[in-house]
């Protein structure tokens, strides 16, 4: 049996959760799938300097020559090295990377956007752009040219119609290896998947919930081997809508119903592989745990608040690549030091453009962050 557990995190110190784990658990199933730059917040671009936890180099700074909003990484010449991709409204600024941490070489794309998610979208070993811009009306596929790396073909837009678009995420949404991604707007959240016979355009398939609902995050929440959706409802739930076959969702399961909601992600604090839903509100964050790997069940709320997760932005990420998930807000990093151990905040303002991406292959990510016109690395 799985006993519930108190979360706390102190000001000095390590916070423990304490409770008795799965003596049966294997270990959690692959990290939710994602992009830290999907969406965008409202916080300000001038944030202060950041105390990351140790392992992090001082930052090394890149001018972008733009207006900065979400930025995405991947190989956009095909030499093997992680590259960065940033929009900057009215085009993209990539800066190629040198297999060290260190960025160089920038090239400018004649692409309009302030969202960007970087893939392989049309199943020909190169990667490619989706593109689109927060309140605008089209999301774009700009393809890598796989006869010329690193230049990129005309935009090939996904079949709309769009009304003030507000987010798009990336996932495995058809049980195929192609990545696939699911739209939010002010009136639904649609399903669009590559089409494997016509590479490089996406057939649109299911709509996601009501009008309205908010996309939290993509993953395999019922332990089937294809991606879920979680969504923010109109009605306070936390939902799933999970992958039953191919393109077919089945009907949205409520799993928790926050009091209030500010921002939320999907992580693993315990070593019976069950996901843990943390909820981030004004007055601090709220943990629910599955109640069964695989079971899309309600999941339970543990006893407790998390005092410093508060904001309009939380990820879940393993920032230090030690194998456990830790919890970014928008005040800073609070790692994981073992299974259900947390230290104290790190103070590092983030924004959701704030990635976590391992640029010199040694399996530790770097922190990456726009502030004010200027990209900020800080190499691990």
């Amino acid at each position: 049996m799985r006993t519930l557990v108190v979360l706390a995190l102190i000001s000095s110190g390590c916070s423990k959760l304490l409770g008795i784990s799965d003596p049966g658990g294997k270990g959690g199933p692959d990290a939710p799938k994602g992009d830290a730059g999907d969406s965008m917040d409202g916080s300000s671009d001038d944030l202060s300097p950041c105390t990351p936890p140790p392992g992090f180099a001082t930052p090394v700074t890149y001018p972008l020559s733009g207006t900065p909003a979400l930025m995405t990484t991947g190989d956009f010449n095909h030499d093997g090295k992680q590259d960065v991709a940033v929009a900057l409204t009215t085009k993209i600024l990539i800066l190629h990377g040198d297999g060290s941490g260190k960025l160089g070489t920038p090239q400018e794309l004649p692409f309009a956007a302030t969202g960007v998610i970087g893939d392989d979208f049309n199943e020909d070993g190169f990667d490619d752009l989706i593109l689109w811009t927060v309140g605008g009306s089209s999301v774009t596929l700009g393809a890598q040219d796989p006869q010329n790396a690193g230049t990129f073909l005309t935009e090939q837009p996904l079949p709309g119609p769009f009304s003030h678009l507000q987010q798009v995420k990336e996932g495995l949404l058809d049980g195929n290896a192609v990545p696939d991604v699911i739209t939010q707007d002010e009136v639904e959240l649609r399903v669009y998947t590559a089409d494997r016979l016509f590479p490089g355009t996406f057939d649109k398939e299911d709509l996601i919930g009501m009008t309205g609902d908010r996309v939290i995050q993509l993953a395999d929440f019922n332990n089937q081997g294809r991606d879920d959706i979680a969504f923010y409802a109109t009605d306070g739930q936390v939902k799933i809508a999970p992958q039953v076959n191919g393109v077919m969702f089945g009907t949205p399961v409520g799993v928790a119903s926050p009091a209030t909601l500010s921002a939320a992600g999907f992580g693993h604090f315990d070593a019976g592989g069950t996901f843990e839903l943390v909820v981030a509100t004004p007055t601090g964050g709220t943990l629910f745990r599955q109640t069964a790997k695989g079971s899309l069940a309600t999941f339970t709320q543990v006893a407790g608040t998390l005092a410093d997760v508060t904001g309009s932005t939380l990820q879940i990420a393993d920032v230090d690549g030690d194998g456990l998930d830790d919890i970014v807000v928008g005040a800073g990093i609070i790692r994981q030091a073992s299974a259900g151990t947390f230290a104290p905040l790190a103070a590092c303002p983030t924004k959701s453009s704030t990635l976590f991406r391992d640029l010199n292959n040694n399996g530790k990510p770097e922190l990456l962050r726009i502030v004010g016109s200027t990209l900020e690395v800080r190499i691990q």
